[in-house]
């Protein structure tokens, strides 16, 4: 009996179990074709997408055999599907450049898919440094210009940057003159406002370089400047002469800088292509400069060499005011080649005597003149003789043992540091005898005079 009772209990299970199974395909068939049941695949190959801080967009793709969303997304990009099912390709578009130079920008989202979840860190990189200062209407020459009289005038210009920044000059270089605020700024754009305080009531300008410096932590970054300057009051002078012309000989002469307010200050400089041969100097200070300041009129004495050299030789003294230097006079110096003396025959002076003769000759020559000689030949009978130095600069010498009534031939020389010159020879008679003079003895008669 209970042989026959499991026997019945087991025919019993089979077909529950044959029931169950049949109904399990009943319901897959239900589901429709293309079910599957893994419903809850989710994949994203990358874990994170990376791209440049000037670039504005990537993608990635998602792999599911489901429905899918995105969320998590920041204010600086966007994903475009935002949902969707199945696999798909994900564009990841940035909302303009990185405006960062110093940091990249990162965001992590999220893709959900039933009870699936990834996420992918999507990271912009820092933009390159990038720095422009602005200066609008008031300048477009890197300077804020006020004049010597602007009192609480303002001037203003534009720093667009992409690192933070701040002026790199203590305030104290320029605090008595202006404000500038801010003296710091950030990410963005920042207008900089510089006023001045007080009017300038002294011919220097007053000037000064405001330097934006970024962030130091900032790769390539560099530096920008913005000149300020106040002008001050105008001030004029001129020079009593333009040009000055001078022998080869060395010497000196004076010009004036002439000032009818006395409050002008200048620079003065000597210009030459031959340096050393011309010098300055104003009365109480040393001698022999190159360079002179003063302030208002004044005497400048102007010394310069001799010259060796047959060529002219020129030079400049350029007078310029201190505060600026596009005002300046010009005082304009030309020294005269030097040459070897000249004898014009109107300075030769020859007078003959019964047994001597008197030279005198008188060289011209804007160097000093050395070896002044006179030769004398009477026949192929020659001789030299020195001379010596008489009054207004004429040489002198006297020929001894002549012969009366003897024509001679006499003439000059001189030399100085260019070189020397000979006159052509000239001819001069002694003074006439008579009978029995020693010069012309008569046979017979005593050579002694009676």
């Amino acid at each position: 009996m209970a042989m026959k009772r499991k026997k019945i209990y087991n025919i019993l299970f089979a077909a529950m179990a044959s029931t169950a199974l049949l109904s399990s395909c009943a319901g897959d068939d239900a589901m429709g074709e293309g079910y599957s049941s893994n419903r809850d695949k989710l994949s994203t190959p990358t874990a994170s997408v990376e791209f440049a801080g000037t670039e504005t967009e990537s993608s990635f793709t998602i792999e599911s055999n489901g429905a899918w969303e995105i969320s998590g997304m920041p204010d600086w990009f966007t994903v475009d599907p935002t949902s969707g099912v199945g696999n798909a390709t994900v564009r990841i578009r940035a909302i303009g450049v990185n405006p960062y130079s110093y940091e990249a920008r990162s965001a992590q989202i999220t893709i959900k898919s039933d009870n699936k979840t990834n996420t992918i860190q999507i990271t912009q990189k820092a933009s390159p440094f990038s720095m422009t200062v602005d200066f609008g209407s008031d300048d477009d020459t890197g300077t804020l210009a006020f004049g010597k009289d602007d009192v609480s005038v303002s001037k203003t210009f534009t720093v667009t940057s992409n690192c933070n920044w701040q002026l790199g000059v203590d305030a104290s270089a320029y605090d008595k003159w202006f404000t500038v605020s801010p003296t710091s700024g950030g990410v963005g754009s920042t207008t900089v406002t510089v006023t001045n305080k007080m009017k300038n009531n002294t011919e220097e300008p007053f000037s000064v370089d405001l330097v934006i410096e970024p962030d130091n932590t900032v790769p390539n970054a560099t530096s920008q400047l913005v000149h300020v300057s106040q002008k001050g009051i105008e001030t004029s002078f001129s020079l009593d002469k333009d040009q000055a012309n001078v022998k080869a000989v060395g010497g000196s002469f004076e010009f004036k800088v002439q000032d009818a307010d006395n409050n002008s200050r200048w620079e003065a400089q000597i210009l030459s292509d031959i340096s050393g041969w011309i010098r300055m100097s104003k009365e109480g200070e040393t001698a022999g400069q190159t360079r002179l300041s003063g302030t208002g009129a004044a005497t400048i004495k102007v010394e310069y060499d001799i010259t060796n050299q047959q060529a002219a030789r020129t030079a400049r003294i350029v007078v310029s005011k201190t505060y600026d230097s596009n005002f300046s006079k010009t005082l304009a110096v030309s020294q005269a080649g030097a040459n070897a003396p000249e004898i014009p025959d109107a300075n030769i002076v020859i007078t003959p005597h019964k047994h001597s003769a008197t030279v005198m000759f008188k060289p011209v020559s804007d160097l000093p003149v050395s070896d002044c000689l006179v030769k004398f030949k009477q026949g192929n009978d020659e001789k030299t003789l020195a001379c010596s130095e008489g009054d207004n600069g004429y040489y002198t010498v006297e020929i001894p043992d002549l012969t009366s009534m003897t024509t001679y031939k006499v003439c000059c020389s001189a030399k100085n540091n260019v070189g020397s010159t000979t006159t052509d020879y000239k001819d001069f008679t002694t003074t006439g005898g008579i009978p029995g003079d020693d010069d012309t003895p008569i046979p017979g008669l005593s050579n002694k005079r009676k």
